[in-house]
């Protein structure tokens, strides 16, 4: 993609999801091509040469020393859909990862399309989360008959790691909530991980982001570092005033698994009432744990529809720890 298809690209944004996509940027021509030009938004684009561009995917780079990339904004215009689009745009997505030297890519299937969680399990791909309530129920979806998407209510997501390469073995450190869980997504993985003594990993506080919110979205956002607790207390505190001020419909938390307090950090995140999203391995300078806090848990955010067997059963685990995590309540 060039910074030339900035204009085209949001024109395709429009006819595939109206003014409702959740990330503004694909709505503005001059800061896309500025995340073109910078490097931080990659793509492949399906372009006709008269009439402009009718497909999009695209790598975008969120930390520096990740080893594994975040890919999405995957749409094929209403027009050009039942010809195979997907497919191709997906290999050259492939081979783009490949040649930027991305060792793998995690990226986030939405349930309004089945399609797409089939596909993310092809080729080796493993679903290692499930986001509840993750994308706005503002959010609208044009030529796609499905009640799933017309009913107002907000989609679930799954998190799907598809590898490119060998990913090097790496030392980390479990939390003991989730130990058995992480290790169980590690093998299917096939990643080779050991947990390792605190003093055997060396540590830093690379990662590190405040809260922030999107309106859009209607999410709250923030990356725990790998710091001291002096540190993390003041980033809960953060964290703190931001729920109390937004109220967001969802928050997510990443924690960097080479944390000498990854414990401590998991009880004082589930007593807020955070429970288990998702491993995402090599999305920062090391794996990492995202927890999940809804505002409102009732029994239709907790039964998305979700395609793969795999993910199913990953969803039943969830359920559990947000059960626990809420005193044990009945989810309703």
């Amino acid at each position: 993609m060039l910074a030339s298809d900035s204009v085209a690209l949001g024109d395709l944004f429009r006819r595939c999801y109206g003014d409702t996509y959740g990330s503004l940027e694909f709505y503005d021509a001059d800061e896309l091509a500025r995340r073109i030009e910078s490097g931080s938004l990659r793509s492949v684009v399906a372009v006709d040469a008269s009439d402009g561009v009718f497909g999009h995917t695209g790598i975008n780079v969120r930390n520096g020393s990740a080893l594994v990339c975040e890919t999405g904004n995957t749409v094929v215009d209403p027009a050009a859909r039942g010809q195979g689009l997907l497919k191709r745009l997906g290999s050259g997505l492939t081979e783009l990862v490949r040649l930027e030297g991305f060792a793998g890519y995690i990226h986030f299937p939405t349930t309004a399309h089945p399609i797409m969680q089939r596909v993310s399990v092809s080729n080796g791909g493993v679903e290692t989360g499930v986001m509840l309530s993750y994308v706005s129920a503002d959010t609208r979806y044009e030529a796609i008959d499905d009640t799933r998407v017309t009913d107002a209510e907000r989609l679930a997501a799954t998190i799907a790691f598809q590898p490119q390469a060998d990913v090097p073995a790496r030392l980390v450190r479990l939390p003991t909530r989730y130990h058995r869980l992480i290790e169980g997504l590690y093998n299917a993985a096939g990643l080779v991980r050991e947990n390792a003594p605190i003093e055997r990993i060396r540590t830093n506080n690379q990662g590190a982001r405040m809260p922030e919110y999107s309106e859009r979205r209607d999410v709250l956002y923030g990356a725990v570092g790998s710091a001291d607790r002096e540190h993390f207390n003041q980033w809960l505190a953060q964290l703190q005033s931001s729920l109390t001020r937004y109220v967001p419909a969802v928050c997510h938390v990443d924690l960097p698994l080479d944390s000498p307090l990854i414990d401590e950090q998991v009880a004082q995140l589930n007593s807020l009432g955070f429970f288990f999203a998702g491993l995402l391995p090599e999305f920062a300078h090391t794996d990492v744990l995202r927890l999940q806090r809804l505002n409102k848990v009732d029994q239709r955010s907790v039964e998305p529809e979700l395609v793969n067997p795999e993910a199913r059963l990953l969803l039943q685990q969830i359920v559990t720890d947000a059960s626990d995590v809420l005193a044990g309540q009945t989810i309703h």
